[in-house]
């Protein structure tokens, strides 16, 4: 809950037009749920419906927020779960590093 607002603010607004794409899933809700609270809280990154969480058990198995960047090579540069203004901090410079 922490880090969606900053996923807006700091990554959304300012990178979203450049060569870059957020995939966002809500783990156990439906589209019409996630389309509601995205209204709620106003969000505008897509949020994808997981609702049997079938895409989360694919690639974990605990943890969230997870977070996953893959750079411009195709191959992971960047995996982490749980939030930290520390940590987030470092997903933007790892995302922004790659985008140069």
């Amino acid at each position: 809950m922490k880090e969606l607002p900053e996923l807006q603010k700091q990554i959304w607004e300012t990178i979203k037009d450049e060569d870059f794409v957020v995939l966002t899933f809500g783990r156990g809700h439906s589209a019409e749920e996630l389309e509601k609270w995205n209204e709620k809280k106003g969000f505008t990154f897509p949020i994808s419906p997981d609702k049997d969480k079938s895409i989360y058990e694919l690639f974990f198995t605990k943890y969230i927020p997870r977070n996953v960047v893959v750079g411009k090579n195709g191959k992971i540069i960047l995996q982490e779960f749980g939030y930290t203004e520390e940590g987030f901090q470092h997903l933007i410079e790892t995302i922004k590093k790659d985008l140069e």
